[in-house]
């Protein structure tokens, strides 16, 4: 049996505090602690805001904090242990807000800032490596998030959050630049490299050759060596005319309410070909 050979007294309630060895009376007079009672009626206890090296020193802090480390490797966590933490921190955070030098420190002292998995991945297991875990990364997000229905709460708190608020608008260089990488993205996952062939109106095709035949135009179409893609808009054009640097465009009746954006689209082809530019209207019959 372990005798307790040294004693103190509570420095609230002056009771007797008993101890095995001198390292712990050494310890205890050190932080002023208090009895088992005085600290179950809510006073305070000396080791808050204490760190490791505070009440250990750093040698003994650094082996118990490895021990700490290897304990938990390979520990998962349960579902109720998981949302008793989530609970506990959207508490802490609920209301706090950071100023804009602690927001600058973590930002400074971040091991990702300038870069991203892509570019880590990259050097660490070259390209094709870096490509298969970047698509395997995005599938298990996707498929993590899919089905998931948000709760009523939510979308209030969105619905708050948005109210009042206009809807960014971007410029005409952020539109052609979010087209381009759309191109560049569908052409990558999807067609495996291949060129994108938009989907077009076959009603449009003996419309155009015939306005085409009429007016002395030969031009290039879905049907006559594909829709001519101008590259650095973005857009196709349902004909073209090389040599007489004519587009022509048919408008079906759902353009109807579309007229402002076919007219910035107009405006750009015209501006990038410095071509003429011929409009027929299905809800119009005119040219």
């Amino acid at each position: 049996m372990i005798t307790k050979q040294y004693k103190r007294c509570c420095p609230i309630c002056s009771g007797e505090i008993f101890y095995i060895n001198t390292s712990a009376l050494n310890k205890a007079n050190k932080y002023n602690t208090k009895c088992r009672k005085c600290c179950k009626r809510g006073i305070k206890s000396p080791f808050i805001n204490k760190t490791y090296e505070d009440i250990y020193g750093k040698k003994l802090a650094k082996i118990l904090k490895n021990k700490l480390s290897k304990s938990h490797i390979g520990i998962k966590h349960s579902k109720e242990s998981k949302e008793k933490i989530s609970k506990n921190n959207a508490r802490y955070f609920l209301g706090k807000t950071f100023t804009i030098e602690h927001i600058e420190k973590l930002c400074a002292n971040s091991g990702m800032r300038g870069t991203n998995f892509s570019n880590i991945w990259i050097e660490k297991y070259g390209k094709e490596e870096a490509d298969k875990r970047l698509k395997e990364r995005s599938n298990k997000l996707s498929i993590k998030q899919k089905g998931i229905p948000l709760s009523e709460e939510h979308k209030k708190k969105l619905s708050i959050a948005k109210k009042g608020k206009k809807r960014k608008l971007f410029s005409e260089e952020a539109k052609r630049k979010m087209r381009l990488s759309a191109i560049k993205r569908i052409e990558k996952n999807k067609l495996d490299g291949r060129q994108l062939i938009p989907s077009y109106n076959p009603i449009s095709i003996p419309i155009i050759e015939e306005y085409g035949r009429a007016n002395g135009y030969n031009f290039q179409h879905a049907e006559n060596s594909g829709e001519y893609f101008i590259e650095d808009l973005g857009y196709w054009v349902d004909g073209y005319d090389k040599i007489r640097n004519t587009v022509i465009e048919y408008y079906e009746r759902a353009h109807k309410n579309k007229i402002e954006r076919d007219e910035r689209r107009k405006q750009e082809i015209v501006n990038y070909l410095n071509c003429k530019f011929i409009e027929i209207r299905e809800h119009v019959n005119d040219v």
